[in-house]
C-alpha cells in the first residue's frame, strides 16, 4: 500500500521500512485482517536531532573509544555490544595504522630535506 500510494519502488520501500524498524523509529504489526501495519514514532524521530549533542557527550566523558561507540549505535541501530566492540576496535586500528602511516611520511620527509651533506641541518 505505501509503494502503490507514493509511487515508490516495492523494493525501496522494504529497504527504507527496514531501517525504520532496524533504528527502533516504526513499529510493525499484523491487523485482524491480516495486513502489516506500520507506524513511525515520531518522539523517536524528534531524537534524531540530538544526535550530534550524544556522540559530543560520549567523547567528553568517554574519550574517543566511547564517541565511536555511539557513532556505531546510532549510525547501524540495535546491534550486540560484542559487534559494537568489535567495530570500536577495528576503527581505532585502522586510525592507529593511518596515524604510523602518516608520521613515516613526515619523518622521511624531515630527514630527506632537512640534511646537509649527510648530516641533519641546525
Amino acid at each position: 500500500m505505501i509503494a502503490h500510494d507514493t509511487g515508490t519502488p516495492l523494493d525501496l520501500v522494504k529497504k527504507a521500512l527496514c531501517v525504520l524498524i532496524q533504528h527502533s523509529l516504526a513499529l510493525f504489526r499484523v491487523s485482524r485482517r491480516g495486513q502489516v501495519e506500520y507506524e513511525a514514532d515520531c518522539t523517536r524521530v524528534l531524537r534524531l536531532q540530538r544526535y550530534p549533542r550524544y556522540i559530543y557527550t560520549a567523547k567528553t566523558l568517554y574519550g574517543d573509544t566511547g564517541e565511536l561507540a555511539v557513532e556505531e549505535l546510532l549510525q547501524h541501530g540495535k546491534m550486540s555490544m560484542s559487534a559494537v566492540v568489535r567495530r570500536v576496535a577495528d576503527r581505532l586500528t585502522d586510525s592507529m595504522e593511518g596515524e604510523e602511516r602518516g608520521r613515516g611520511r613526515v619523518c622521511v620527509c624531515v630527514c630527506v630535506c632537512g640534511e646537509e651533506g649527510g648530516r641533519p641541518a641546525h
